[in-house]
């Protein structure tokens, strides 16, 4: 059931760069995910069931996909997720709060057909994690990973996604006298709405003007603002895997078998890394690891494996190169050779070099066409 599809990193950050003029849909019409969604919406699910989910032919990149390329595939797509551009997801307002983790959920005005689709997609998506080892770099917070498993959710989980709209209602609750000072609500009389997670309003369903009644509308309404995403969501995990599977599940190993590990700690690294043993570079080499931000780190495994989170297998080689050399990796069998440096801050330097400015998998191809297909390194 292997696919094989096309896809053009030239032309997603073309458009990304033409946001200012032309907007953010074109940015998304032309992103990775979207033509992957484009290609496979349309296939059987039964791809996603399968160790390798498709086979990746790009424009103007040379490479020969025998792994690495395809698992970029998904490391691309999920970056998309994070962008601003994504109509699907949204930053949580937590996110505005010092000193909060980055959290995306699904966005209450994502109610298109198209876009739906597109959410059971990224759903089919996230059951393939569950049969395979691929993750989708995802952060959401608990409450929405409790809806996937069909978990009941309270204004205490609400707290995860919208701190201080769940202390609000949390308090009317106890005093729902107290509801027409409330700031979350807009309107009067029977035509109250409620302030959203995405800055919109949405109508209260209500049949008296009792204040307990319309406390309890307000709760329903903030628990349930992205019910319709979350069933596309759902909807495609289930034409994956199995609904007694998934909610077999409790939500914490739903979010790691999905979304991975999103701390990089070196001690987790060095269950998946295994180093070429060799003193004094070994010890160079996991003290340039200690020095590196969770990010940059996240950018080492992606240099090395195409994936960006743990776990993942990757081997580390010392080479005789020259020393004004760069680290090179071979994405598909998951090593990365390294110059034999001097010193662990030589060491963290060039790596930092190769992993944030050579993080694309190319070189392999006929360079006197005038397309390439991408698919290996």
């Amino acid at each position: 059931y292997q696919r094989r599809v096309h896809g053009d990193r030239y032309r997603a950050a073309y458009w990304k760069d033409l946001i200012p003029t032309h907007g953010p849909e074109s940015a998304w019409k032309h992103s990775i995910f979207n033509q992957l969604f484009s290609q496979l919406w349309n296939k059987t699910p039964i791809l996603f069931t399968t160790d390798r989910w498709w086979k990746v032919e790009t424009i103007n990149f040379g490479a020969q996909d025998a792994g690495g390329p395809y698992r970029q595939s998904i490391a691309e797509l999920s970056s998309d997720l994070w962008e601003s551009f994504c109509p699907l997801l949204i930053d949580v307002p937590n996110n505005q709060l010092p000193g909060r983790p980055a959290l995306r959920m699904p966005n209450p005005a994502a109610t298109s057909p198209l876009y739906l689709r597109q959410l059971e997609f990224l759903g089919r998506l996230m059951g393939g994690c569950l049969c395979t080892n691929e993750h989708v770099a995802l952060d959401m917070p608990p409450f929405m990973w409790k809806m996937l498993v069909s978990t009941p959710v309270t204004l205490w989980d609400l707290k995860g996604v919208d701190l201080v709209a769940a202390k609000e209602l949390l308090e009317l609750v106890q005093n729902p006298h107290n509801v027409t000072s409330c700031g979350l609500l807009v309107g009067s009389g029977q035509e109250l709405s409620i302030k959203l997670s995405n800055g919109q309003t949405q109508k209260l369903t209500l049949t008296s003007n009792d204040a307990e009644h319309v406390v309890e509308a307000m709760a329903k309404a903030r628990l349930e603002e992205c019910i319709t995403q979350v069933h596309a969501i759902r909807k495609g995990m289930y034409s994956v895997v199995t609904e007694s599977i998934l909610q077999g599940l409790n939500w914490r190993d739903l979010r790691v078998a999905v979304a991975g590990d999103p701390h990089i700690a070196v001690d987790k690294m060095k269950k998946c890394v295994t180093v070429q043993n060799r003193s004094p570079q070994t010890e160079y080499f996991w003290k340039a690891i200690e020095q590196m931000t969770h990010t940059q780190r996240s950018n080492f495994l992606r240099f090395g494996t195409g994936r960006t989170r743990l776990p993942v297998r990757l081997q580390v080689e010392w080479q005789g190169s020259s020393l004004d050399h760069l680290p090179t990796a071979g994405v598909c069998n998951n090593v990365i050779r390294i110059p034999m440096y001097r010193s662990a801050d030589i060491m963290l330097k060039k790596l930092l070099m190769a992993v944030e400015m050579c993080g694309d998998i190319d070189t392999d191809g006929d360079r006197r066409r005038g397309d390439f297909d991408l698919g290996q390194a």
